[in-house]
Parts: C-alpha cells; structure tokens; sequence
C-alpha cells in the first residue's frame, strides 16, 4: 500500500509510482486461523533468567471475543484500550498502591491489541516482585469488575483518549501511517473520533465485566541472572 498525506496531486503521486514502483507477481498468502482457540492462557507463568539490572514483567491477559467484522472490532479495540487505560493509568487507585508499596518503577506501559484471529491487553514494566505484583492486579481487577467504573473516570478517560487521536492529526506523517494500519484492519479512519465519542459507560462496564476472566491472566517475567 501506498498513501501519501499533504499537499500534493493524486494523478501526478499516481505518476511518479508507475515510474519508480517496479510491477510484482501476485503473491498468494496462505493464512492459517486457529480453530476453538480455549478462552485461558497457554500457561499461567512463564519465569525466566537473563542479563539485567532488575526484574521485568509482562502481565497478558487473553481476549477471546474477537468480532469477526471490522466495524465491531475497531469499536471494542477503543472499549478495550479506553478498559487499560482506566485500569492501568497513572493517575489510577492500582499504580498509584503499586508506587507507594515500591513494587513497580516508574512509567510502565500498558496497551490493547487486537487483530483478526486473537487480542490481549497488557501490563508491563520493572518490578523487584513480578509475582506479587500479577496478584494484586488480579485482585484488583476482580473487585473492580464487581464495583464497575464510576461516570468521573470514564468521562476523564475518554476525553484523554479523544483528545490523543485529535492531537495525531497534526502530524502528516503520523496520519499516513495510521490510513495505512486502518486500511489493512478494516477500519474507518475518518469515523474514529465519532466512535469514541458515542462510546458509553454502560458499553464499557458490560464488556469489562464478561472480559477479563481469572484463567485468562499469564505473567512473564524476567529475572536477573
């Protein structure tokens, strides 16, 4: 694929790439898709031994539901990533428990991914405790799920998420990057911003809530040697 974003002609970009792209045999991609994937994790943990400063963690957690067409999945990757932000945040009850107690360094990451055949949302970060760390996110999250997410976070949480997709268009280069990604998954670049402003509390503590089962959580974690 070839997009190109700014100030240009389209018959004269058409032009150009007829001359400078050379023509490729079709090529058929044999695309194999797992059958009755199990909706837990392969393994619970998986500890392993290598040349580092400190202990590092990933905390995986399975999504099963994956939406077969791209209009629904692009709507649940923005419920679920809105989900990791609320749960994993900065400004958030667990990283701020998670600080103050000394088990996590500063500015971990957390994402949603989602494609075709599978989806995950992750933790990851510095940890001295890996282990105790993955409990008390579990804990947390299965309270959570009980409690739901309150109008306040939500509302904050979706503003920021807004706003961090309104903040990519200034960027030509980060627009023909995402045309592309959007492309090939199916999405609607142009409607993005007006599914998340539609998404609801009520959308996001229902799916919250039928996600995020126990046997679904994997923690990897690297320890030093």
């Amino acid at each position: 694929a070839l997009v190109v974003c700014g100030n240009v002609e389209a018959e004269e970009v058409i032009e150009i790439a007829d001359k400078c792209l050379k023509e490729q045999k079709s090529v058929n991609i044999i695309r194999q898709k797992s059958k009755n994937e199990p909706p837990h994790a392969a393994k619970e943990k998986v500890i392993s031994r290598m040349l580092l400063a400190k202990p590092i963690f990933d905390i995986g957690i399975k999504d099963i539901d994956v939406p077969k067409a791209p209009q629904e999945r692009e709507r649940r990757d923005i419920v679920m990533s809105i989900i990791a932000d609320l749960l994993f945040s900065s400004t958030g009850a667990l990283y701020s428990r998670l600080y103050e107690e000394r088990l996590i360094s500063p500015n971990p990451s957390s994402s949603y991914t989602i494609s075709e055949d599978f989806a995950y949302t992750s933790f990851s970060g510095e940890s001295d405790d890996p282990e105790k760390v993955y409990n008390i996110v579990k804990e947390f999250i299965a309270k959570k799920q009980t409690e739901g997410f309150c109008e306040t976070e939500f509302i904050r949480c979706r503003k920021v998420f807004y706003s961090s997709f309104v903040r990519g268009l200034d960027s030509a280069d980060d627009i023909a990057n995402e045309l592309v990604a959007y492309i090939f998954d199916g999405y609607n670049f142009f409607g993005y911003a007006d599914i998340i402003s539609k998404i609801t509390l009520e959308e996001v503590n229902a799916i919250f809530r039928s996600a995020f089962a126990p046997e679904s959580f994997t923690l990897s974690a690297v320890y030093p040697l």
